[in-house]
Parts: structure tokens; sequence; C-alpha cells
């Protein structure tokens, strides 16, 4: 059943491009990227193709894409966005010579309308060459503590586009996997969170770190979002949403979540294709022990200072368990 649908999407993705094609033939114009993605997205919005999930929208593309080419002899090699509105990425750089060039070779399969790359000026590589040359819009980050998050809100402060994907320099992902992230924003989200890596794990198996994401997200009543954080990328967020958050606050991913989930912004999520672990129970010295570093705990604890400021030292939280009513009036004395 699966293998028909995936059928039909990429059929049905050919059949929209050669329309498109004898369109574009027609126009007797030199063909160009930007309407072939303005043709696509009309085919998008009138199929209402996002709401038809990740594979068959990917699938339809490639269709449509295979048949303009063939039609057209147009070379493309790209993918394309979803959306006429304007897209940028911003990947945080440190000691990443090895993995950047590869990386902005799948960014290139994007039709971004900007692309920024800071740089820490703490890498002892060639980092900040290939970065020059290769993107326009390269920066040199100098702020303190210099971490991958202050880059990426200078990257914020920097952007123009209304959808902003955020990566790393060090972490190689298609452009498939990246166009993922983008489509999910456009189906109404304001900010879509990586997947987490112990999404399927059960609770009692799980890292520090996982435990402390999990628990900050349900003070923020977000229990929906498990161990989802903006501490790991790739994420999108819109322009919209870090125009209410401040570019500022992305230094601090834990305090940027509270205020987006305290504004009412929409928060969502890519699930992890990892199965649910099988396993009941994992020795102690055999589980994940990863803490959090000095920099997360400082995170996290900002953030939680934020939300007692707000709610209370027990975060909205009832006390459900203890009657204080059988000693209301009364004066209770321990003795020394």
């Amino acid at each position: 059943m699966m293998k028909i649908m995936r059928d039909k999407g990429w059929q049905w993705g050919f059949r929209k491009g050669n329309l498109d094609a004898n369109m574009i033939i027609e126009l007797a114009a030199p063909i160009q990227i930007q309407t072939i993605q303005a043709m696509w997205v009309e085919q998008v919005q009138n199929a209402q193709l996002l709401s038809k999930g990740q594979s068959y929208y990917m699938l339809a593309m490639k269709g449509y894409l295979k048949a303009i080419q063939e039609k057209t002899g147009y070379p493309i090699g790209e993918l394309l966005l979803p959306t006429l509105e304007s897209v940028g990425v911003v990947v945080s750089c440190y000691n990443n010579e090895s993995t950047l060039t590869p990386i902005l070779a799948e960014l290139r399969r994007i039709p971004f309308t900007e692309t920024i790359c800071i740089v820490s000026n703490q890498s002892c590589d060639h980092t900040l060459s290939i970065a020059c040359g290769a993107v326009e819009k390269t920066y040199l980050c100098r702020d303190e503590p210099n971490t991958h998050e202050v880059c990426r809100a200078m990257g914020a402060s920097i952007a123009q586009a209304d959808l902003m994907l955020f990566i790393d320099g060090g972490t190689i992902k298609s452009a498939e996997e990246l166009l993922v992230y983008i489509n999910q924003a456009k189906r109404g989200d304001d900010i879509v969170l990586p997947a987490s890596t112990e999404e399927n794990v059960l609770f009692e198996n799980r890292s520090p770190v996982s435990v402390i994401q999990q628990f900050y997200n349900e003070c923020l009543g977000q229990i929906e979002l498990g161990t989802h954080t903006l501490m790991q990328v790739p994420y999108v967020i819109s322009r919209s949403a870090y125009e209410v958050i401040g570019c500022e606050q992305l230094k601090n991913p834990a305090q940027a979540m509270a205020i987006a989930s305290m504004s009412g912004l929409r928060i969502g999520t890519i699930s992890s294709k990892s199965k649910k672990s099988k396993s009941k129970w994992v020795p102690p010295l055999m589980r994940n022990t990863q803490e959090l570093s000095h920099e997360e705990r400082s995170m996290y604890l900002s953030g939680l200072q934020s939300l007692i400021h707000l709610w209370g030292p027990r975060l909205h939280y009832h006390d459900g368990i203890r009657d204080r009513s059988i000693v209301a009036g009364e004066t209770m004395h321990v003795a020394d």
C-alpha cells in the first residue's frame, strides 16, 4: 500500500511537471529556477500537498523536477521550497574545516534566499577561510561566551528572511533532511525542533540531559514536546517568532523556549524514526551517563528562575497531596 502511495506521489508530480513545462516553453523566455519555484508553490497550494505527508511531498517534487528537466532540458539538481516566502539558513561554525564544504554543497541544492556563516573566533583551523571563499555573508563571532548558541543569536540578528533554518557546521545532513524542517514550518508551526536522540528511550534509561529537558518542557506546560529542545539543531524559527523571542534570547535556548511557550507560539517537532526501546531496564553502569555541561546547567537554571519568578516556587503545580486544612488557624511548634 505504501509503495502504491509513493508511486502515486511521483506520478502526480511528473504529470504536473509536464503541464508546467509546456507553459515554460510557450513563454519562450530564459528559464530561471525562480519561475519553476513559483509554479511548484502554486501546485503545492492547490493540491494541499503538505497535508499528504513528507514522503508523498518529496516524491511528488522529484517527479515534477524530472518532467521539467526532460521536457525543457533545464539542468535541475536543486530541490524546491514549499513557499514563496524568503527562506534563509544560519550555519554556526567552530573548527569545522573537514565538514563545512560538504554541508555547504547540500545547502546549495535548496534555493535559499540567504546563507549566513558565523565562525567562532576561537576556531584554529581553516574554517573561516573556507566559509569566506564559499559564502558571501560570513562573519566572525567575538562575543563571549563563544558558543554555538551565541553564534546562532548573532546570525539571527543579521538575517532578513521570513523563515530561518539553523544548523551547525559539524554535522552533515542531506538537503532532503533539511527540507523536512521547512515543510513542517509551512504547516503552521512557528518553531520546529529536531528529533530527540532519546525520544523513544524508556524514562529510567535516559541520560540526565534528557531528563532535565523533559522536566523543563513539562514545567512550561509543553508535555507533548518530551525531550525536544532548542539546544539541538537543526531547527527552524519564523521571523515573527524570533521577533517575539528576541534574537538576544537565542543565546540561552532554555530562556527562549520559555518566552516562546508563554507567548503562545506554536512549537512543532520532527519525530525520530527509531523504534520504541524494547528493553525493560538497563543496569546503571550501562546507561547513558552524559551529564549537563556547565553552559547547559547555567541555561536551564536561568530558565527555571524565570519560571519561578512568574509562577512561584511550585511552578504552577498544585499541592494535591498534603491536606493543609487540618492545621488551619493553628500554630505548630517543633521541639528543639
